[in-house]
């Protein structure tokens, strides 16, 4: 019987070597496992991070690109709106420059229309002529001895001669 019980000892020496053999080959396998889970998962974490890089860079650009076509469409307009102002301001101060320039040839036409008439004015005063109004209508009042001659015209207008 005893040897039965060395091959049983045996038998169990032997099972307990085969399972320790067969726990160290399993934890291995596993340990082998983790590494290569561990070191696919650095990689896929490396391709990803790599792939979001070089698109956030890509949306950098693109973001730039755009905000440097929104800077230059902003500055454009602005020197648009610039222009317009000042050759509106230009038009402006041409045309009420245009205005002044005919007022002020309308006032020197005036002036002189006035001056003119004082002078007619001062002459008929020293011919003694007299000019009268009332009821009866308007009137040139004549010098005592002088008498009209009505066929005349002066610059296209009627006139009186006077004749002694």
């Amino acid at each position: 019987m005893q040897k039965l019980g060395e091959l049983t000892e045996n038998l169990k020496t032997q099972v307990e070597e085969r399972n320790a053999e067969a726990e160290r080959s399993f934890h291995e396998t596993l340990t082998r496992l983790n590494a290569s889970l561990t070191q696919s998962v650095h990689d896929e974490l490396r391709t990803i991070t790599s792939a979001m890089a070089r698109d956030m860079d890509r949306l950098r650009a693109r973001q730039l690109d755009a905000l440097d076509r929104s800077w230059h469409r902003a500055a454009l307009l602005s020197l648009i709106i610039l222009a317009v102002l000042a050759l509106t301001s230009f038009a402006l101060g041409f045309g009420a420059s245009l205005i002044l320039n005919g007022r002020q040839q309308r006032i020197r036409e005036y002036s002189r229309q006035i001056e003119q008439q004082k002078q007619t004015l001062e002459t008929a005063k020293s011919w003694g002529i007299q000019l009268h109004q009332d009821s009866n209508g308007r009137f040139i009042v004549l010098p005592k001895g002088i008498t009209p001659n009505t066929r005349w015209s002066w610059d296209g207008r009627p006139a009186i001669k006077l004749e002694e």
